[in-house]
């Protein structure tokens, strides 16, 4: 397996320490097989952090809305370990408020379970409840039906 050839990495909310809510940038899943949402964050606060993607028409969020029910794992403490725990499959997921933690959050994303029947392909998220001495970023990894070619296709663009 090739990570290049294969699967798309972008990231889609840079490293920022601000207690606002944030919205990722927002990708089109239309050349992919399957997508991870990767969130990571350090967590000098205890605080709660909350994951909700969404699914919408365009890259620009048009007539966004919640994602169905997905997969979900989490490594609620990477500097004791590197186990990823597989959560309860949902909508969003909310870690605990534990300080001092480096957290890991994956939200699997199936594109042929978005609303296509209404135009849905892309996909962001937002946070919520991010404290000001939080450190958090996000990655988009697709795995790309075209895997192998020169040039893969955006997933920033529609």
């Amino acid at each position: 397996m090739n990570i290049p050839e294969q699967f798309k990495v972008v990231n889609i909310l840079a490293p920022t320490t601000d207690a606002s809510a944030r919205m990722s940038t927002w990708s089109t899943l239309k050349d992919s097989i399957k997508a991870w949402i990767v969130v990571n964050v350090s967590n000098a606060a205890a605080t709660a952090l909350t994951v909700t993607p969404t699914q919408a028409t365009a890259v620009a969020g048009s007539s966004a809305k919640p994602i169905p029910v997905s997969n979900i794992w989490s490594c609620l403490d990477g500097v004791a370990s590197d186990l990823l725990v597989r959560r309860t499959s949902a909508v969003a997921y909310a870690t605990p408020a534990t300080a001092t933690k480096i957290c890991t959050i994956i939200i699997e994303i199936d594109p042929a379970s978005l609303d296509s029947a209404g135009g849905f392909d892309c996909v962001g998220f937002a946070t919520l409840g991010a404290a000001a001495t939080n450190l958090l970023s996000a990655q988009l990894i697709c795995q790309m039906r075209y895997d192998g070619a020169a040039t893969m296709p955006s997933v920033l663009t529609d």
